[in-house]
C-alpha cells in the first residue's frame, strides 16, 4: 500500500506540475495573441524575423515549441516559413530539428503521466483507441505508420506515445522518418508561394496529394483490419 501510495502521489505531483506549466505557457500565449493579434499572420511573423539566419533558426525551433502544446496550430504553416525564410536545404534541417522538438515534449509529458494521460487522450479523441490495436513488436514501425497517416493531431499523438512507454528512440525516428515528406514539400511550396504556377510548386502539391491518398487508404484498410 505504501509503495502504491508513493507511486500515485508522484504521478499527481507530475500531473499538477504540468497543468501549471501549461497554465503559465497558455496565458503568455493569450496575452501575445491580444497585445499583437492585428500582426500574427504569416506575413506579421515575417515583418519580426531576425535578419540573422541563426537567430531566424532559433526563432522557429521556439515557434515548434510552442506547437508542440498547441493542437490548434498546424505544424505545416511552420515548414512552409522556413522555406520562405532558409534557403532549401537549410529550411528542411530546420524543420527536422524543429519536429523533433516538437514531438518530443508531449511525448515527455505522457511518459511522465502515464495512464492519466493514455486515459485522458483516449476520452478526448476515441479514435485514439486503434492505435493500441495498429501496434506491433516493432515501435518503430507503429509510430512510422501513426505518423504517415497522420489521423490524429501530432501533440495528442506524442502524448498518448510517451504515455503506453513507446520506446523514445524508435519513436523518435519513426516520428521524423514519417514526417519527412511533409518538411520537404512543405518548404519547397514556401519558396514558390508567390508563384504557384511554378514547377516546382505543383510537383510538390501533387506529391501532398499523392500522400493523402494513400495514407487515407492505407487508414481504411488498417480499420478494417482492426475491426
Amino acid at each position: 500500500m505504501g509503495r502504491k501510495t508513493i507511486r500515485k502521489d508522484n504521478s499527481q505531483k507530475w500531473i499538477n506540475r504540468g497543468k501549471a506549466l501549461l497554465v503559465i505557457i497558455w496565458v503568455a500565449v493569450i496575452l501575445a495573441f491580444l497585445i499583437k493579434r492585428k500582426e500574427i499572420t504569416i506575413d506579421g511573423i515575417l515583418d519580426y524575423t531576425p535578419q540573422s539566419l541563426v537567430l531566424a533558426a532559433f526563432m522557429m525551433l521556439g515557434l515548434f515549441a510552442l506547437k508542440s502544446l498547441s493542437i490548434v496550430i498546424y505544424s505545416g504553416i511552420l515548414y512552409v516559413i522556413d522555406g520562405i525564410l532558409f534557403p532549401l536545404l537549410v529550411a528542411i534541417l530546420i524543420n527536422i530539428c524543429g519536429s523533433a522538438v516538437m514531438v518530443s515534449l508531449p511525448y515527455v509529458i505522457g511518459r511522465k503521466m502515464g495512464a492519466k494521460a493514455a486515459g485522458y487522450v483516449v476520452e478526448k479523441y476515441p479514435k485514439a483507441k486503434s492505435l493500441n490495436k495498429l501496434r506491433s513488436e516493432n515501435d518503430f514501425i507503429f509510430t512510422f505508420f501513426v505518423r504517415i497517416i497522420g489521423r490524429l493531431p501530432s501533440d495528442i499523438v506524442s502524448m498518448y506515445m510517451g504515455a503506453i512507454g513507446v520506446e523514445y528512440q524508435k519513436y523518435l525516428s519513426g516520428s521524423i522518418l514519417g514526417m519527412l515528406p511533409h518538411m520537404i514539400t512543405f518548404p519547397i511550396m514556401g519558396m514558390n508561394i508567390t508563384n504557384p504556377g511554378a514547377r516546382e510548386f505543383i510537383v510538390s502539391l501533387c506529391v501532398e496529394i499523392v500522400i493523402m491518398i494513400g495514407t487515407t487508404t492505407a487508414y481504411v484498410l488498417s480499420k478494417k483490419k482492426c475491426g
